[in-house]
């Protein structure tokens, strides 16, 4: 079984403002960036892991 594990709190809503999409990015897929419905702002979050390489299927 899979571990629950919060990796931002935000009570007051103003950061983490109703997430929408999750996306890793940068070199190292380690920043975790998501939209916000609640607001007009992408957060960034250091969450301390890593996101899966993007898998380029080779089509014939």
């Amino acid at each position: 079984q899979g571990k629950l594990e919060i990796l931002a709190e935000d009570f007051e809503g103003t950061v983490i403002a109703a997430p929408t999409n999750v996306a890793f990015c940068g070199e190292e897929r380690d920043i975790l960036l998501s939209a916000n419905l609640g607001r007009w702002h992408l957060t960034r979050y250091e969450a301390g892991a890593t996101g899966v390489a993007l898998n380029y299927p080779v089509i014939p």
